[in-house]
């Protein structure tokens, strides 16, 4: 089959709206997923030379305009949804597009082009070169500082954590892990919201309708609005009278027919935000081995600041050293050779743009929980905001019925607070 043809199939692997979001993990998500995994190393297989790297010449322009074309359509499954605020949008849509855009600027250089290149002695021919740079890279290199010299360090002293680079073959992998991991509260939020039988996307994104400004169409989708937001609560409200007897015995099944479960469920979803982006910088810190500095970034900007280059520093060093023997008639040949790895010119960048972006992250999201936590506890704030929503509607109401509205079925608030966010 041709690629052509093989990309033409994909289209037929496409989202359903009869199942949950469970049911996509494994049916779209998962075999997406392995059908681009197979594809990769099929490609790098029947197509490319398995055991040394890729160069630019063996990559046919129509291939790479394929890839990119393709990439660009699966773009649409990573846009925005309209039963959140800004701040979510910064970890779920944001922050996992830039990091699926530094993971594949990382890989065309990593596997389509030469991400570390070695000085070898004249003596070399080139078949050797191909293969210490291959051995080289798919084994560690070490980094010794610029005015240390190689033979004076002793074999246990080369490959200690301390000198050891490993994670430049791991950050496209890496940085697709942390992507994922900006999804995950999307999906719960997402999950938990539909199981409340509210469908809040729904709601706000009919809201949004722009065919809204007829009169005709904007009044049948209140209606629709509003006879959706009424059997959703009186069925709620049927659930708690009738007591199912599984309900019975387990109570914590009640917890999301009650008033509160929309409201804390969102709260705990900016929770995990939170966590998520806490735990994104130490992380990072840990993958780069900075454990002797939790501020990382920081260090980085004291370096630039003092003049410190990176020859001293150690952070991304652009020079390395590979250890590595050859097989000779008779005896066993070793080599030690300097190496540039190139890629770190790109992850140093990328590395410190994201530890501002995650610290920019944590700053925004306590600032906009604690915003929630005070809206959604205070029900003065209900209250009032409610009052403004009805003044504005010109609908006349009794001042005592909005504090039960309010009261018994908060899940209203936190709908027109999320509409209020998307401006409508």
């Amino acid at each position: 089959m041709s690629i052509e043809g093989l990309l033409k199939s994909l289209k037929l692997i496409s989202l359903r709206y009869g199942e949950d979001n469970i049911d996509r993990l494994h049916y779209f998500l998962t075999t997406n997923l392995l059908v681009a995994a197979s594809t990769i190393t099929a490609w790098k297989m029947f197509e490319g030379r398995v055991l040394e790297c890729m160069s630019p010449t063996s990559f046919p322009n129509s291939w790479a305009t394929m890839m990119i074309e393709s990439l660009i359509s699966m773009v649409r499954y990573l846009s925005p949804k309209e039963d959140d605020d800004a701040t979510d949008r910064l970890h779920y849509l944001y922050s996992s597009n830039i990091l699926l855009a530094f993971a594949v600027l990382i890989s065309f250089k990593q596997f389509g082009g030469r991400p570390l290149e070695c000085m070898f002695p004249n003596k070399f021919p080139g078949s050797w070169e191909q293969y210490a740079e291959n051995y080289c890279w798919s084994r560690d290199t070490y980094y010794v500082q610029p005015d240390v010299h190689v033979a004076a360090l002793k074999e246990e002293e080369r490959y200690t954590p301390e000198r050891q680079l490993s994670y430049y073959k791991w950050v496209p992998f890496f940085l697709l892990l942390q992507a994922a991991c900006f999804r995950i509260p999307s999906v719960f939020w997402n999950y938990l919201s539909f199981s409340s039988g509210i469908r809040i996307h729904e709601i706000v994104e009919k809201a949004m309708d722009p065919s809204n400004l007829d009169e005709s169409t904007r009044s049948r989708n209140i209606e629709t609005l509003t006879r959706h937001m009424q059997n959703a609560l009186k069925f709620h409200r049927r659930i708690l009278k009738r007591k199912i007897e599984v309900h019975k015995r387990l109570k914590f099944l009640n917890v999301r027919y009650t008033a509160f479960f929309i409201s804390l469920m969102y709260l705990v979803t900016k929770t995990l935000y939170l966590v998520n982006a806490i735990l994104q910088l130490c992380i990072l810190n840990k993958f780069l081995r900075t454990d002797a500095s939790s501020w990382y970034g920081f260090d980085v900007i004291r370096d630039i600041v003092n003049g410190t280059e990176w020859t001293t520093s150690g952070y991304f060093p652009r020079v390395s050293v590979c250890d590595f023997t050859v097989r000779q008639v008779g005896n066993i040949q070793r080599y030690s050779v300097q190496c540039v790895l190139v890629i770190n010119m790109f992850n140093e960048k990328i590395f410190v743009f994201l530890w501002f972006w995650y610290l920019f992250l944590v700053f925004c999201t306590v600032l906009s929980l604690l915003y929630w936590f005070i809206v959604l506890t205070c029900p003065c704030f209900g209250r009032w905001f409610i009052s403004q929503s009805l003044e504005l509607s010109e609908m006349k109401f009794d001042p005592d019925s909005k504090y039960l509205l309010f009261k018994n079925h908060s899940p209203i608030y936190v709908l027109f607070s999320l509409l209020k966010f998307n401006n409508i």
